[in-house]
């Protein structure tokens, strides 16, 4: 119970600290911009998606160790496809909203308005939660396969 608080508490604190970023006096980069448009400054770019992963964590952690390694590879899986279908719906939007009333010079650029509007979404945790699914897959997976090399035939069909 008392290492619960403690790390409850050093996730508070970096969650707090990563927070803390987007308050750094970082030199003038004018954030991102280009003929896709102009986003906000990188601090508080990296500060959002540092916390949304830190955000993860828990989840991940729950998910290698209380689940079992086929529902914790099932979670991973569910986060990294929502991530992705949500990736590629930004995508369609860009195209049927922004592209068509975008000028002639902007429609090269279409692929990198496509990444800016990712990654300056914020509000929701696009990439942090594509990343954190395939870092879940990828354990779930790690684990699968040691615990089947180390168990008797009749174990591991209880598992799968």
């Amino acid at each position: 119970m008392r290492i619960q608080l403690i790390l409850w508490s050093l996730w508070g604190l970096a969650l707090f600290g990563t927070l803390k970023i987007a308050e750094l006096p970082l030199p003038a980069l004018h954030g991102i911009c280009g003929p896709w448009g102009c986003g906000p400054p990188i601090e508080a770019l990296i500060a959002c998606h540092v916390a949304w992963t830190l955000c993860f964590i828990p989840v991940n952690w729950y998910g290698l160790h209380k689940l079992s390694p086929k529902q914790s590879w099932w979670l991973g899986c569910s986060l990294a496809s929502i991530g992705v279908i949500v990736i590629l719906a930004v995508g369609l939007y860009e195209r049927f909203v922004w592209l068509p009333q975008a000028n002639e010079l902007a429609h090269r650029f279409f692929l990198q308005r496509w990444a800016f509007s990712v990654v300056t979404m914020t509000d929701v945790p696009l990439i942090p939660a594509t990343l954190s699914g395939i870092v879940v897959m990828l354990f779930s997976h790690y684990q699968y396969f040691r615990i089947s090399d180390s168990m008797p035939i009749a174990a591991q069909e209880i598992i799968r």
